[in-house]
């Protein structure tokens, strides 16, 4: 949760953000004297913890252990990894650069011209926030034929909810925010933070990302295939959201939300505005870059779907 840190210093005032935290178990992570000269060393520029450990004079065993525990605890986040040697180095910086733990939780108020959300929110949709504004571009599949499937996009308007959700959480910017598939790239605004919408059937740029998502469309029969189980998911209201790291800028995040049909979207959809705590269990099994697969449930037949389980 984000708050405001205020200072006064011979009549100026300076004001940043800081990251409130939570509970006392995530505060007593930082309680070790190691961890907070990491994450202050992290604060300044994003280090492989190879080069922490010449930085703090330690053996890298040692670092690799506290950068893990920072790595659980939400303080950290992976900007940049490099195959060497056969083995993947990661490269990481502070998520924040100041934190807070508040001891009364009616003293915890909302800064002014700040929007607040609930817990399960903030953390899912931080990479797009930047100063309490949305940064970033909603990108949906154009409802005119189009790409190699010709198909006409009819889940556009699934990001009416998920737009009013995250109206709980950022003001908005002073450029439009939604922008066509057909058009993002001409427009220049794939370099930066993405929420895509849709398949590759109906959204061309995802069909271009397909190869670099964790859970992939494949087709005859369409499906997703997860790349972590193996497992295949065909049935129209299986959906999948996934949280990545974009190909096209590596200081960029993209968030993918889709259906192997739209109604599988619709799911996805119904899971982070209506299921949030769910979704927030298994993102804190998993961290960030993640992804789940859901499936929506027409409980009480009535042709409308309104119970969503995690599939994976």
């Amino acid at each position: 949760m984000q708050e405001k840190l205020t200072r006064q210093e011979k009549g100026n005032v300076q004001e940043m953000d800081t990251t409130l935290i939570e509970d006392s178990a995530t505060l007593s992570i930082i309680a070790n004297p190691v961890r907070r000269q990491i994450l202050t060393i992290l604060t300044e520029k994003a280090l492989y913890p190879a080069e922490l450990a010449k930085t703090l004079k330690m053996h890298e065993q040692k670092v690799y252990y506290h950068v893990k525990q920072l790595i659980n605890g939400g303080f950290l986040e992976e900007t940049e990894r490099e195959e060497i040697r056969g083995t993947v180095a990661k490269r990481f910086k502070t998520r924040s650069c100041a934190y807070s733990y508040v001891l009364k939780e009616e003293w915890k108020s909302r800064p002014e011209g700040k929007k607040t959300a609930p817990e399960e929110l903030t953390w899912f949709f931080e990479p797009f926030l930047d100063q309490g504004q949305f940064n970033g571009h909603i990108i949906v599949g154009s409802p005119d034929p189009h790409g190699t499937y010709k198909a006409y996009a009819r889940d556009g308007h699934y990001t009416i909810d998920l737009s009013l959700l995250m109206g709980n959480i950022a003001n908005l910017p002073k450029d439009f925010t939604v922008c066509l598939d057909v058009d993002t790239k001409k427009e220049q605004k794939h370099k930066g933070n993405m929420i895509l919408l849709g398949g590759p059937l109906t959204n061309t740029l995802v069909e271009e990302l397909n190869e670099h998502l964790d859970v992939q469309f494949m087709d005859k029969p369409w499906s997703l295939r997860s790349k972590q189980t193996g497992k295949i998911y065909a049935e129209d209201t299986q959906g999948v959201i996934q949280l990545l790291r974009s190909p096209f800028n590596p200081d960029a995040w993209i968030l993918h939300i889709a259906g192997v049909r739209a109604i599988g979207t619709k799911a996805a959809i119904l899971a982070i505005t209506r299921d949030r705590s769910a979704i927030r269990r298994a993102f804190m099994a998993k961290k960030r870059p993640f992804s789940v697969i859901v499936q929506g449930f027409d409980v009480d037949g009535d042709g409308s779907i309104e119970s969503i389980e995690i599939m994976e």
